[in-house]
């Protein structure tokens, strides 16, 4: 008998999981003046997901590519909010300078009351210490307004700021504007 249960649960375990990581990749694609970009979002279990991106940016004439992975966390106990945190390294090859570092990401987005609208932000920093090359910190900061199109895909506008302090160069604006993109989940 317990070994019925037991494998019944282990099975149904196993056939969640499985639904769960069948739709559980994503990928979107932003731009705005000056700057466009790719990212990817893969779950890799529930509550931890992966992310890849890539952003150009050739903002006051400045060429900058930034290429990223994190790993981020989804408390499933957040009710009001997608909350998220996680560790993200970013690389950054820039007419400034190149270099790298890991830093802390942390966004959140809730729903409001005009139906399939959410709203949200996120923050990034890395901070002098966790970077190498010519990077020194740097800090990225977006806001963004959501309306779902279809499950799992959205299209989203906003504003977004990069900025960045480059050995021997000082703090440098790489990009910042409005932006709009949208999101494609599979």
């Amino acid at each position: 008998m317990f070994t019925r249960i037991t494998t019944i649960a282990l099975a149904s375990a196993g056939l969640l999981f499985g639904a769960h990581q069948a739709s559980a990749f994503s990928v979107a694609a932003n731009g705005g003046k000056d700057t466009q970009g790719i990212s990817a979002t893969q779950n890799l279990a529930p509550m931890i997901s992966s992310e890849f991106g890539y952003q150009h940016s050739d903002y006051h004439d400045s060429d900058a590519n930034l290429y990223s992975a994190g790993l981020m966390v989804h408390p499933w106990w957040t009710p009001i909010a997608d909350v998220s945190a996680g560790l993200r390294y970013q690389y950054q090859d820039t007419d400034y300078g190149g270099g790298g570092g890991v830093g802390l990401v942390v966004a959140g987005f809730t729903k409001t009351p005009i139906p399939l609208v959410s709203v949200g932000a996120e923050g990034s920093y890395t901070p002098d210490g966790l970077t190498h090359g010519n990077l020194s910190s740097s800090w990225g900061a977006s806001a963004q307004a959501r309306v779902t199109l279809m499950a799992r895909t959205y299209g989203y506008v906003g504003y977004r700021v990069q900025k960045s302090k480059f050995s021997g160069e000082g703090n440098h604006e790489i990009f910042s504007g409005p932006m709009v993109g949208v999101s494609v989940g599979f």
